[in-house]
């Protein structure tokens, strides 16, 4: 009987080491489902994003193209919209306004397109809105006169001397240097113990301010929102321009300042200024600058409550078979959205 015990005892703790184990497995087996869920979900949900923020970019590429006369679009046949796209924007741009047969014949540009915009589309069970702008609206890093930089700069709070500094450090670093050991911008990085020279070419980034020398940080993260590298203008739109950017350019004062802005909104018929602010010659503000390329706010909300923010700007050419190219991307997607 003691032998037939033992043996009981131990078939009774096997028994239990096995459902211990399968308790393990099953426990394992969940947190592995959920997970998988869990993931799934959020792929998912990244390829809707994905989807949604282009379907942004084809509609606002379309709404820029949409007045052009058809035989002008690029390509020759204009910019189709596509089938997922139907019937989801409501308050479209119109269609083709009539006009003469000159200008029906002239040449697609970039004056015949809108220089700013907004709309809303629904698609599926999700939306979004996109706020769109020319990129002539900012101030080109790699085109800009010195003046125009030093001005920003200035509007920004930096003294005379000092903005006009910045300035030269920036022209210095997309200007070619001199093919010697003595070249004057890249002797001031190695002086001031930084690992790298200037880059002496064009920009390709307007967060590649920051590794320019001798500019405050306060400075940088302030200038970021008024420039850019995709304008290709030396000049800047100033019907859409940030009142910062307006208040950079040369000989600008209060009361041209507040001219630009009146007529913007309608309070003074366009060219005409307040009797004693008309500039002189050679003070004329420049104002008539126009890119091809426009920089996009997209915010989705998909049928999760999930919001999505986007920055994309895109290249409309004037000729080809692309209706647009897409110059840059980011997007809020892995970060802190909600």
């Amino acid at each position: 009987m003691s032998a037939r015990g033992k043996q009981d005892g131990f078939i009774i703790v096997s028994v239990l080491w096995m459902v211990a184990a399968l308790a393990v497995l099953a426990a394992i087996y969940t947190r592995f489902a959920l997970t998988t869920a869990v993931a799934s979900t959020v792929h998912e949900d990244r390829l809707r994003a994905q989807g949604l923020i282009t379907a942004a970019v084809e509609l606002t590429a379309y709404q820029l193209t949409a007045e052009l006369p058809q035989s002008n679009k690029a390509g020759g046949s204009g910019f189709p919209l596509t089938d997922t796209a139907q019937g989801s924007q409501p308050g479209t741009a119109q269609g083709p306004q009539p006009g003469t047969a000159q200008q029906r014949l002239q040449p697609a540009t970039t004056q015949q397109m809108p220089t700013r915009g907004a709309f809303s589309f629904n698609l599926g069970r999700a939306g979004g809105t996109v706020d769109y702008q020319s990129e002539a609206a900012r101030i080109d890093l790699n085109q800009a006169p010195k003046e125009l930089i030093a001005g920003l700069f200035r509007t920004l709070g930096a003294q005379g001397e000092e903005a006009d500094y910045y300035a030269d450090r920036i022209v210095g670093w997309r200007t070619k240097g001199q093919a010697t050991a003595d070249d004057p911008e890249a002797t001031a990085y190695r002086v001031a113990g930084i690992a790298y020279a200037p880059r002496q070419g064009p920009f390709q980034s307007a967060a590649e301010l920051w590794l320019v020398l001798g500019i405050p940080q306060i400075l940088k993260d302030r200038a970021l929102p008024f420039v850019t590298v995709y304008s290709g203008q030396a000049e800047v739109d100033t019907q859409n321009a940030a009142p910062e950017v307006i208040a950079s350019q040369p000989n600008m004062n209060p009361e041209r300042m507040g001219n630009v802005l009146q007529q913007r909104t309608g309070a003074l018929p366009s060219g005409q200024a307040q009797p004693g602010t008309q500039p002189s010659a050679g003070q004329q503000l420049s104002g008539n600058a126009v890119s091809h390329s426009y920089r996009l706010n997209i915010r989705i909300v998909l049928d999760s409550g999930r919001r999505i923010a986007a920055e994309v700007v895109i290249l409309v050419p004037e000729d080809g078979d692309d209706p647009y190219r897409v110059l840059y991307w980011r997007d809020d997607f892995d970060g802190l959205s909600s």
